[in-house]
């Protein structure tokens, strides 16, 4: 990185994490439903997270979920998870499907902040690393704690 202000510098690196967040969230928008399904393995939820009980103990996750902005939607044909909108098992099984996406998405952005060593110092991107995970795991978390609660849901109205 040539040298820059530093109010110019935190401007540039500003503007590569919005493209960063909003590139992941595109590439796991458009990803198929297929794929998703396919490394569902990687989704499911841990006996050591209990159900969910793991980030409500630990976090207090339930006090704080609903205060993390939900993009869901962001991009055309989205699907907004801030409330449950129906009562059926599609409904439910989709919401399942989308909460794979969003962790997918955080997932993706946490990996691509190693894209900053390409022109940084090492330190830079262990900063940059730090921050991907403090704003992306909260969600991550949030995903993996309702998910388990949605998979019941899904079973009790589909009749499994």
């Amino acid at each position: 990185m040539p040298d820059l202000p530093l109010a110019a510098l935190i401007a540039v690196y500003a503007l590569c994490w919005v493209g960063l967040h909003l590139g992941a969230g595109l590439i796991a928008h458009l990803l198929p439903e297929r794929v998703l399904r396919r490394g569902r393995w990687w989704y499911q939820p841990r006996a050591f997270e209990q159900s969910g009980r793991l980030y409500r103990r630990l976090f207090g996750i339930q006090r704080w979920k609903h205060r993390i902005p939900e993009a869901g939607n962001f991009y055309r044909g989205g699907f907004a998870k801030r409330t449950f909108g129906r009562s059926d098992a599609a409904y439910a099984e989709r919401f399942v499907l989308e909460t794979c996406r969003a962790e997918f998405s955080h997932w993706l952005t946490i990996g691509l902040a190693l894209t900053f060593q390409l022109w940084n110092d090492w330190y830079v991107t262990v900063l940059m690393l730090a921050y991907a995970v403090a704003v992306n795991l909260p969600c991550i978390l949030i995903q993996r704690y309702n998910r388990p609660r949605l998979l019941r849901l899904y079973e009790r109205l589909s009749g499994r």
